[in-house]
Order: structure tokens, then sequence, then C-alpha cells
């Protein structure tokens, strides 16, 4: 028991001698052989077959000891961790190295940068650490808010897009009370008229202010963070659309997975692509009608999704073209839950109809009608 607490011990000292001489990115950095920016994807440096960036560095936000300097990382394939389950990654693929101690990876990291931690007589590499300015790079990645429960007037609002209260919490939706400060000081307060949501994405945010104002759109997701990723449940139909709100919606009337990027310009990886095509019997796209949606459409199209559109009819307001009910949210939104499913039914055909949920029209009336009262 002596040894072993002797041994925690060095490791500990080790450690701490480590961090005064180098910081997280610094690991990271010199490591792979490049600069990585904070929150957005590279190519993996720890397999080979990342066609498309899908690794990147954040801020462990669901610490609450989490040294100031600590970055995490997170890989598509590979999942994600600390610096130190990188350097046990990094080992095995470059260097065919399982690191099974923490002292192994010490060593490591000792022998790769050069750093003299065991032996102070030796010459070392001294470096100057990455000047980064942690509060501001924390603040860009970072909202801090409080959440209450469900107003009437949340509930009301959603379920004119066939949304209720399971589905919000399913998704990680949650109705604002505030949002504040560093300082958790509050910034702003939400009052009980007044409708504000944030969307839980692993351990970012999304805040979504419906009436707009300073705080309409506020976003720390990185571009690769897929909305409705953590909630595909292995159906066989995957439909590709443009928003969260779009996802709910579809969800409501179809027992379906259903996914967005952060927009509709930003693409899937390779990777994500190929399971996708090997774990979905049917696959369909669904974005808006304009010349983003149509151009993420056709590229979807070409990796084997079918794409099917909710309204393409334009109306012709002065020299404006707009296109009425551009998603299905809009759709139920302007024509109402019932011809929202019957939508539903005239753009999926090919649908068997164990896949379209009937129950749910005369449910979400009750829900509606209840509330009215």
């Amino acid at each position: 028991m002596y040894l072993l607490n002797e041994l925690v011990k060095n490791n500990r000292l080790l450690i701490d001698k480590l961090f005064e001489e180098v910081s997280d990115i610094d690991i990271y950095c010199e490591l792979i052989g490049e600069e990585i920016p904070i929150g957005s994807p590279i190519r993996s440096p720890i397999r080979d077959d990342d066609s498309s960036p899908s690794f990147s560095l954040f801020f462990p936000t669901k610490k609450a000891h989490a040294r100031t300097e600590e970055l995490w990382w997170t890989d598509f394939t590979l999942g994600s961790g600390d610096v130190f389950a990188f350097v046990q990654q990094f080992a095995l693929f470059h260097n065919d190295l399982e690191l099974t101690t923490s002292l192994d990876i010490l060593t490591y990291i000792d022998d790769a940068m050069g750093l003299g931690l065991f032996d102070s007589g030796q010459s070392k590499i001294t470096y100057n650490k990455r000047d980064i300015d942690y509060d501001i790079a924390k603040e860009t990645k970072l909202i801090l808010f409080k959440s209450r429960g469900f107003t009437k007037l949340d509930i009301f609002w959603w379920l004119r897009y066939g949304i209720d209260q399971p589905l919000l919490t399913e998704h990680n939706v949650r109705s604002l009370h505030y949002l504040l400060n560093n300082d958790y000081t509050i910034r702003y307060t939400y009052r009980a008229t007044e409708l504000g949501f944030v969307y839980v994405v692993y351990d970012k945010v999304k805040v979504y202010s419906p009436h707009g104002g300073d705080f309409k759109w506020r976003n720390t997701c990185p571009a690769h963070y897929i909305l409705g990723e953590e909630q595909l449940r292995g159906k066989e139909v995957l439909i590709v659309t443009k928003s969260l709100k779009d996802i709910m919606t579809f969800k409501s009337f179809l027992d379906v997975d259903v996914i967005s990027p952060q927009s509709e310009s930003t693409g899937f990886s390779e990777e994500k692509l190929e399971f996708y095509r090997q774990n979905y019997k049917y696959r369909y796209v669904v974005m808006d009608w304009d010349d983003t949606g149509r151009a993420s459409a056709a590229a979807l199209e070409k990796e084997g999704f079918t794409v099917v559109w909710v309204d393409t009819k334009e109306i012709h307001v002065g020299n404006k073209i707009i296109v009425k009910d551009k998603d299905i949210s809009d759709y139920v939104h302007h024509n109402g839950i019932e011809a929202g499913f019957l939508k539903l039914k005239a753009i999926f055909p090919k649908l068997p109809e164990k896949f379209f949920r009937e129950d749910r029209v005369d449910y979400l009336l009750k829900l509606k009608e209840n509330l009215s009262l």
C-alpha cells in the first residue's frame, strides 16, 4: 500500500510539473505538428480514415473541477476525452504503443517534447506557453442561462408547429428565464409573456428568441455538431432537414429518425454518410426551396438520399419571389395540424403506413383546445 501511495503521489507531482512547463493546447499542437484552432474541426490526427474534418478541441464545460487551461478533444469515430486520453490514442496510432498507465503517458509526452520531467539535470526544451486568453475563448463558447418550466405561452406556441412537451424534453429544449453573465449575474430576464428557448446540443447551446431582439439567435455549437444526432434511435427511416423545429415537427407525425446540420451549407463527413447508408433503409432530404437548400439537397441526392419538398409554390410580391410554406413546421403553422399530417402523406408517398403516427392529429388538436379554454 505504501508503494502504491508513493506511485500515486509521484505521478501527481509529475503532472503538476508537466503543466508548469506546458498547457493542454501545447501538447496537442506539438504532437500533431500544427496549430489547432479551438472549436474548429480538422482532419483527425489519430486515425487515417477521416476524409472530412471531424476532430476538434473544446472546453469541458460540464466538468466542475476542470483546470483553467484544460481542453478536451472529440472525434466522430473514437469519441472524446482529456489530453491524456488523446496521447494514448496518438501513441497507438502513430507508434503502435499501448500506454496503459499515467506513468506511460507522462513518459511518452516527456520523450516527444523533451521536457526533462524525470531528470532535472538533462538538457530540455523550454516552451513558451501558447498565448490564449482563456476567459475570452470560453466566453465565445459558453452561454450561461437559467431555465424555467414551460409556460402556457411556450406550450401553445410550439403546438402551432405540431410539437408537444415530451418532444421538447426529448430534444433538450428548455424555456429560458434568465441569460447570465460570466459571474452569474442576470444579463437578461425573459418575462412570462416573452418567448425564449435554449437548445442543449451535447455540451453546447443555441439560444432562440422567436420575437427577435438582441438575443434572437446565439450559438456556441461547432459547425460539425449535428442536431438530432443524440436522439437517433435506429429507425428504418432517416430524414435530413435544416432546423431543430423541423426535426421535431417531422417526428411528431412520423416514427422516424431526423437530423439537421448546423446550416444547409454545412455537409456531412464521409464517415457519417457511410453510416447513414449502412443503417437506414429509407433516406430522405427535405430542405428549403431556395438556392442554398436546393444545392444542399442536390449534394445529398448524389449520396443516395431521396429529395422531397414541402411546398415549391412561389408567390410574387413586387420584385421579390417568396416561397409559400418553405418547411414542414411553417406548413403546419399556416395550414393546421390535420393539413400538415396530410401533407406528409403527400410528400412521402412511398413510405409504408407503419411510419405515420395516425393518433397524433386528434391528440394535438385536443391539447390545443384544452390550452385555449
